[in-house]
């Protein structure tokens, strides 16, 4: 299997990364409502998340199988199809960000997504505050993330 990780563009991945997101959404977490409907996310991650973020997809064998959206400190959405996860392809999106973002980075993941949660500390990321939902669009209860490269990091 080669995973190749190559910066998005609308034409060719926005609509692909769009139904990506809502799917690992909907599978991922059942629970939550999405503060917007199945088609303004499409409209929203197609073309929105591939202008304003350094957007990059995840291609296995021809196939588009995730992304990754960064900001200036932020890894804003990483997500992959569900069939996908496992195979070692979040571990690699998380190692581009480290390099492209090498002097610390955050993330937001919802406190009730353990897997993510899991996932983000085993690769370095602590926990830095826990919000109660008022802060997001779906009022979910929430948890700030940072990794922080090992010369930054203060002495315990």
């Amino acid at each position: 299997m080669i995973i190749e990780l190559r910066l998005a563009t609308k034409d060719l991945d926005g609509p692909t990364i769009a139904e990506i997101y809502l799917k690992s959404f909907h599978t991922t977490l059942p629970s939550i409502t999405l503060a917007h409907s199945d088609d303004e996310c499409r409209q929203h991650f197609s073309t929105t998340v591939i202008d304003d973020y350094e957007t990059w997809s995840v291609v296995v064998d021809d196939e588009i199988v995730g992304f990754l959206a960064l900001s200036s400190g932020h890894i804003d959405h990483l997500y992959l199809h569900p069939d996908w996860t496992g195979n070692g392809i979040g571990q690699r999106c998380i190692e581009l960000a480290k390099h492209r973002r090498p002097e610390g980075i955050e993330l937001w993941a919802f406190a009730i997504n353990e897997g993510a949660r899991r996932f983000y500390e085993r690769h370095g990321f602590v926990a830095k505050y826990f919000g109660d939902g008022r802060d997001n669009e779906e009022g979910e209860p929430d948890v700030l993330y940072a990794w922080a490269p090992e010369r930054y990091r203060a002495e315990p």
